[in-house]
């Protein structure tokens, strides 16, 4: 759900001011299930990175475990070796590795990626250079084929 569903937009504006990546998303524990809220100043493709990021915390079964503040407003975060393994799951949610092959073996460059399955860019990019699809067809192109 959007943030501005829960506090006043001028409250996400302010944060916003303050420090520009303080909130991205945050998942909630409630006893009817987790929740993910995300910040809707941001752009559509971040937004989904940042909701694929929450949903991977959620698969991946991480505990929260850090408090920080930012002005007058708290924040509980995981750990890094766990936000990284949320950043990459997340991407992985986003643009599977088969969607990557298929679209380098078209051609296609990361912003039409990215506007293709409404991520950003940089996710885009991201993704196909982490996941090694850009090196794949390079070497099928430079054999004179493409593989299946």
């Amino acid at each position: 759900m959007p943030a501005d569903d829960l506090v006043p937009r001028e409250s996400l504006e302010e944060l916003r001011e303050l420090q520009s990546d303080a909130f991205s998303a945050a998942t909630f524990k409630l006893s009817q299930g987790r929740v993910v809220v995300f910040n809707p100043l941001h752009p559509l493709g971040r937004s989904r990175s940042n909701q694929a990021h929450e949903l991977a915390h959620i698969v991946l079964d991480h505990t929260l475990r850090t408090l920080e503040k930012v002005g007058s407003s708290s924040f509980v975060t995981c750990d890094v070796e766990q936000e990284e393994e949320a950043d990459w799951l997340g991407g992985c949610l986003l643009l599977p590795r088969a969607v990557l092959l298929s679209a380098a073996r078209s051609g296609k460059s990361a912003a039409q990626l990215a506007e293709e399955y409404e991520t950003s860019e940089q996710m885009a990019r991201f993704r196909l250079n982490a996941s090694g699809v850009l090196v794949q067809v390079g070497r099928e192109r430079s054999r004179g084929r493409a593989a299946p």
